[in-house]
């Protein structure tokens, strides 16, 4: 190894021409007691098999994924890296395509994604990026295409004067028998009531609790109240 790299716990430090750089090594990373589950009539059993349509990649120690059966995967991936994180994906009677769960941002830890039963799904991609803080979909959604949700900035927005973080991110959170249409955008600290829509190619940065709504546009704002949808498949 070259004098001007050395080891600082689980980063390469790169000291060269007066500028120090810090990098992730991934290498020294330990991985250990990570678990992945198959929950079947409120049974959870280890599975250590692959899951059809569904690649899950786990750096650090003690997470967990859950998958509930049945399942319907297609294209669709899991990472997650540092500790005590958790993943539960409860049954569906429907297709989940081009899902992707991303804990790998950072390495953090506490983090919860919970996506609930009955999801039926053509693409998102979820962030859940800082310490202790959730991801939650709830019972009966559905999401286009290109969606996606981040429950932080993924990065750190100081106040000059007092050097204050002041982009705190803790949560995202969707209710029940929501619909998500394409390319809509939810970020953090934010939830959607129940039955609900996202229009297309929204950008959702507040909460609204008013339920039966839709809501659309960057800033998101309510654009119909007291309406139902459901699938075509429901008639």
């Amino acid at each position: 190894m070259h004098k001007f790299i050395t080891h600082e716990n689980n980063h390469f430090v790169v000291n060269l021409f007066g500028i120090r750089m810090k990098f992730q090594n991934l290498a020294l990373i330990k991985t250990q007691n990570n678990k992945i589950y198959i929950e079947k009539n409120g049974i959870r059993k280890e599975y250590k098999k692959d899951i059809k349509g569904l690649k899950i990649s786990i750096q650090g120690n003690n997470n967990q994924v859950v998958i509930g059966y049945p399942y319907h995967f297609t294209n669709s991936r899991i990472v997650i890296r540092g500790d005590n994180n958790i993943v539960i994906i409860e049954q569906t009677k429907h297709g989940i395509g081009n899902l992707y769960i991303d804990m790998c941002g950072r390495i953090a830890s506490g983090r919860k994604v919970h996506i609930k039963k009955n999801l039926f799904m053509n693409g998102c991609s979820m962030y859940c990026m800082t310490n202790n803080s959730s991801i939650v979909i709830g019972e009966e959604c559905q999401f286009s295409w290109n969606t996606v949700l981040m429950n932080s900035d993924a990065h750190i927005i100081e106040d000059l004067r007092t050097h204050e973080q002041i982009n705190h991110g803790t949560h995202c959170e969707v209710g029940n028998n929501v619909w998500v249409c394409q390319n809509a955008y939810i970020g953090k600290n934010v939830k959607i009531p129940d039955n609900s829509i996202v229009g297309a190619f929204a950008v959702v940065t507040k909460t609204f609790d008013e339920k039966n709504i839709a809501i659309g546009g960057n800033p998101a704002k309510i654009i119909k109240r007291n309406i139902a949808w459901k699938r075509d498949d429901d008639n």
